[in-house]
C-alpha cells in the first residue's frame, strides 16, 4: 500500500481505479499466511484513505470496489 501511494503521488494519478484488483490477491494470501488479519486489512486502508484525504485528493479518492467486471472475482 506505501509503494502504490507513492506511486500515486509520484505519477500524479487522481482516479485510482480499482483497488480491489490492486490489493486483492495480497490480502487474501497475507490472511492464509497469518501475516495480516483482517482488523489491520481495515485499519490500513482507513489509513490510506485518512492521507489521500489529507493530501487534499478527497474528491478524486473515489475507488471502485466488487462488481462484475473484476478480473479475480473469488479475491
Amino acid at each position: 500500500m506505501q509503494l502504490a501511494w507513492l506511486y500515486l503521488v509520484v505519477a500524479r494519478v487522481l482516479n485510482t481505479g480499482r483497488m480491489d484488483v490492486w490489493f486483492g490477491p495480497y490480502l487474501i494470501n497475507d490472511i492464509k499466511e497469518s501475516r495480516l488479519t483482517l482488523t489491520k486489512a481495515q485499519e490500513l486502508v482507513d489509513n490510506l484513505w485518512k492521507i489521500m484525504y489529507e493530501e487534499g485528493h478527497n474528491f478524486n479518492t473515489r475507488v471502485i470496489l466488487g462488481g462484475k467486471d473484476r478480473e479475480d472475482p473469488e479475491v
